[in-house]
């Protein structure tokens, strides 16, 4: 019968880098973030969340101890303002998150 590993190191589910952005701050994004953080996967610094609700953004600051922001668009690189538009309508309709560079 084999032992459970113990981690003695948390490892991260992004590159070297990197951070984990969350469109969508609601229920679904938060649950998926607490996950994350709670699991030692991501440090609180290299994940953020977005929303368009400035009041679930406020409270999905404060429970997870993250950025969270209603104007994220300079979060996400290399895209022109119709992409960003596109990003955060198909996001928040969606839940879906995104690996960035910095």
């Amino acid at each position: 019968m084999s032992k459970k590993p113990e981690h003695t190191q948390s490892a991260s589910v992004i590159g070297e880098g990197a951070t984990l952005g969350v469109i969508g701050a609601g229920v679904m994004g938060q649950t998926l973030l607490r996950g994350l953080l709670s699991g030692k996967l991501i440090a609180h610094d290299r994940v953020w969340a977005g929303d368009k609700n400035p009041a679930t953004c406020d409270a999905a600051s404060q429970a997870l101890g993250i950025a969270v922001e209603s104007d994220f668009h300079a979060r996400v690189p290399g895209a022109d303002d119709a992409e960003r538009g596109a990003l955060a309508d198909h996001g928040y309709s969606l839940g879906m998150f995104w690996f960035f560079r910095h």
